[in-house]
């Protein structure tokens, strides 16, 4: 890069610096002002009606606002959860069943043991000692 295209790109970056210090120094000196305040207010005053009759038009329609969406959704989530919380037990108490279910059989295990040792006589007195 020669000397003097260096000289033009510093004098072109002043300019950008010096444009942007001025725009800044009107933009906040115009936002000052009670026109640009007035306007800003008027501006939010106008988002809020424009909410508000979004809001009507959408009960009119019978349709949800973003706001009940995300409240439906946020119940649906719980509601879900609920559901695999009582799955998860539902799931145990079907493991325990299994296990009462084998009940019977062990039940019959140790009568038909007790009448087999019944059929076999006294047991010998086993000394204590």
């Amino acid at each position: 890069m020669t000397e003097e295209e260096r000289q033009r790109l510093e004098r072109t970056r002043r300019t950008i610096r010096l444009v942007a210090d001025a725009a800044t120094h009107v933009s906040t000196a115009f936002l000052q002002t009670e026109l640009a305040q007035e306007a800003v207010h008027k501006a939010g005053d106008s988002r809020d009606n424009l909410l508000k009759l979004q809001e009507t038009v959408m009960k009119v329609l019978n349709l949800p606002t973003a706001g009940e969406l995300g409240q439906m959704n946020a119940r649906m989530r719980s509601v879900s959860q609920r559901l695999e919380d009582l799955e998860d037990n539902l799931v145990n108490v079907g493991d325990q069943l299994e296990g009462l279910a084998k009940v019977p059989h062990l039940l019959e295990t140790i009568v038909e043991q007790t009448a087999r040792s019944d059929s076999a006589g006294p047991r010998p007195e086993q000394p204590r000692g």
